[in-house]
């Protein structure tokens, strides 16, 4: 189907001075029409709430509201409802060590992640549909991805340039081995394995179901 291209900015400003990250301890704003998000210089921790699309960025003049802090953010917390994560909306979360998308998530765009170079593990749920390129681009730690997609996500060839896919391990649903290993770029990883009741289990606690969310502003 064919959604409309999300072709708005984001003039929003936040709730403090990034360039005096030590006059307050969180820091709050809105990061797209209906959501918001808190980071907590304490804890290290950026939560993104609400439902929608967070809005796209840039690695120029339109930067990420926290851009300012994102090589000292740790934990990512992005609830469900969120739909759509944009064009470089993480980049350069150097700290970020691991990442779990909610099931709501269908859409990564261009660089979301790029340049997260401590990010070892990657959680990706069963509503994923598009990965955009260079979306995990450069992210040099990377050792396991689980992808609990029973269908192949729309993957750009690039989603996974300058990070070492080769040694890593993807996981992904038994019935579901073979039609990644047949799609790039996910073939390139060095071992695709089914994920364990244990994975799945987990996954079940953690998450809602990805049901009655629409309006995504993309194509897909």
């Amino acid at each position: 189907m064919f959604i409309e291209e999300w072709t708005g900015g984001n003039n929003d400003e936040p709730s403090e001075n990034p360039e005096n990250p030590d006059d307050v301890s969180t820091t709050t704003g809105k990061c797209g029409e209906t959501v918001n998000y808190s980071y907590d210089k304490a804890t290290h921790i950026l939560a993104i709430s609400g439902k929608g699309e967070l809005y796209d960025y840039d690695n120029g003049s339109n930067k990420a509201p926290w851009s300012a802090y994102a090589d000292e953010i740790q934990k990512i917390e992005i609830e469900s409802g969120i739909i759509s994560v944009g064009y470089y909306a993480f980049y350069k979360c150097s700290s970020l060590t691991s990442l779990s998308v909610p099931a709501t998530l269908k859409y990564i765009g261009s660089s979301a992640f790029e340049d997260c170079t401590s990010l070892t593990s990657l959680s990706l749920k069963d509503g994923l549909l598009i990965i955009e390129g260079s979306a995990f681009k450069n992210c040099k730690a990377i050792a396991d991805v689980y992808c609990y997609a029973e269908s192949v996500p729309k993957t750009n060839k690039t989603a996974f340039d300058g990070t070492p896919i080769e040694s890593a391990t993807l996981h992904v649903s038994a019935s579901a081995v073979e039609a990644y290993s047949a799609s790039q770029p996910w073939s390139g990883f060095k071992a695709i394995v089914a994920l364990t009741d244990e994975d799945i289990m987990g996954e079940d606690n953690m998450d809602e179901e990805a049901t009655g969310i629409e309006g995504v502003k993309r194509s897909i």
